[in-house]
């Protein structure tokens, strides 16, 4: 399979995307990565996308970053159903209460730099994405959304951080201590280390602020979280 775009011409790259499609769910990986070495047209792209997508829930982890980073990447309709879905069907483990850790479940690491690099090239979606979790009647925020929200307050941009701590603001109870101390556990740091500075900045902004003490309570917490999760890490820093 991942011979094929090197024995093809360019005008069978058409025709050979459509059998490659039908090997996603076999071989999700390996199709994925033949596909994207095609010259694909936006709706035989979107295709891939959608399938990725329905692929998710049933891939076994080792594929999820591949399949989750072609939805990404390639997603250019319906962006609230795609962020909906994303959110559904990734899970990342609560670590509280000695629970143990096992991080071959899914390559944390692979799926938030594929949220990192992916939303940086599809905007809309990233937006979409905010949209889906600081909705009214969103689902309830889980260990892989305040991940997410990390991600894309990570990217930087004014607009997207001003919601987020307005967000935080409005529903501090959201960012309960559970769901913060069992998202940014030392278990998971060499998975989080793309975003310690952007769980600490957010922390500190939410800390120093005086408009309110629910939201001043979730900074602490968050600081103390992102302390305790990166500290090794951070006295091993030269």
């Amino acid at each position: 399979i991942l011979a094929i775009p090197t024995i093809i011409d360019e005008p069978q790259h058409g025709k050979m995307a459509t059998s490659l499609m039908e090997l996603i769910g076999e071989f999700p990986a390996a199709a994925l990565e033949a596909l994207s070495h095609l010259s694909l047209s936006p709706e035989q792209a979107q295709k891939v996308a959608e399938i990725s997508l329905d692929a998710l829930n049933s891939a076994i982890p080792q594929d999820l970053p591949k399949l989750l980073g072609f939805v990404i990447n390639n997603t250019i309709t319906d962006h609230q159903k795609v962020a909906e879905k994303i959110r559904r069907s990734i899970v990342f483990q609560e670590v509280l209460d000695g629970k143990t850790y096992r991080a071959d479940r899914v390559d944390e690491k692979a799926v938030i730099d594929a949220l990192r690099f992916g939303f940086r090239v599809n905007k809309k979606l990233a937006e979409a994405m905010l949209t889906s979790l600081t909705a009214e009647a969103t689902m309830p925020l889980k260990c892989f959304d305040l991940v997410i929200i990390l991600v894309l307050y990570s990217l930087n941009i004014d607009k997207t951080r001003k919601l987020i701590i307005k967000f935080i603001e409005k529903t501090p109870s959201t960012f309960h201590d559970r769901l913060i101390t069992g998202t940014l556990a030392p278990q998971r740091v060499s998975a989080l280390q793309a975003l310690y500075s952007s769980a600490m900045n957010l922390a500190e902004i939410l800390v120093r602020d005086s408009s309110g003490k629910a939201r001043n309570e979730v900074g602490s917490t968050l600081y103390y979280s992102t302390l305790i999760c990166f500290g090794d890490a951070l006295q091993d820093t030269p």
